[in-house]
C-alpha cells in the first residue's frame, strides 16, 4: 500500500470536513446550515459518495431527511457532526454506511419525510423519495479515526 495514498486521501477527507466545519453562517440571529454532496476516488479506485450533515450538540434533532437518489450511488454513506454552538468544534460523528463501499445503502424501511412547509391548509405533504432516518440508525460517537476505518479501510494511527 503506497503511503502517498493513504495521506492524500486523509488530506482530501479531512480538508471537506473542515470546510464544512466553517459552512454554517449566521443570519438574523439563526445558524442555517448547508447540505453538502461531495464525491471522490480513493486509493483503491471506490468511490465513496459522502454527504455531510451537522446539529448542535444537546439539540432536539432525532432524525434527519435523506433523499433515495444516495442510495442509487456507489458507496454512498453519510456523516452526521455534532458541533459546539459556542466554538464550532465537531464533539461528535455518527456515520450511515456499509464497510464495503459496493454495497448500496437502503433507506426502504424508513418512513417518508415531511416537507417542512405547510400548504394553504395546513398540511404538510410527504416528500418523494425522502426518507427520515433516525439518528440510532446510524454507527454513533465514532471517531474520526474510525469513520477513516470505516469508509476507507485505513488502519488506526
Amino acid at each position: 500500500m503506497k503511503r502517498w495514498l493513504i495521506v492524500g486521501t486523509l488530506i482530501l477527507l479531512i480538508s471537506y470536513i473542515m470546510a464544512y466545519r466553517f459552512l454554517p453562517w449566521r443570519t438574523a440571529g439563526r445558524f442555517r446550515n448547508a447540505e453538502v454532496f461531495v464525491h471522490t476516488r480513493d486509493f483503491r479506485t471506490y468511490t465513496r459518495h459522502i454527504q455531510l450533515k451537522s446539529s448542535m450538540v444537546g439539540s432536539s434533532t432525532k432524525s434527519t431527511p435523506l433523499h433515495q437518489s444516495l442510495c442509487r450511488l456507489p458507496g454512498g454513506c453519510v456523516v452526521w457532526m455534532e458541533y459546539l454552538r459556542s466554538t464550532l468544534e465537531v464533539q461528535k460523528y455518527h456515520v450511515f454506511a456499509f464497510s464495503n463501499p459496493l454495497e448500496p445503502l437502503d433507506f426502504s424501511n424508513f418512513p417518508l419525510a415531511k416537507s417542512t412547509r405547510a400548504n394553504s391548509r395546513g398540511v404538510k405533504k410527504l416528500r418523494a423519495d425522502c426518507h427520515q432516518v433516525p439518528k440510532t440508525a446510524f454507527h454513533r460517537n465514532m471517531s474520526f479515526d474510525l469513520i477513516l476505518k470505516l469508509l476507507f479501510n485505513i488502519p488506526s494511527a
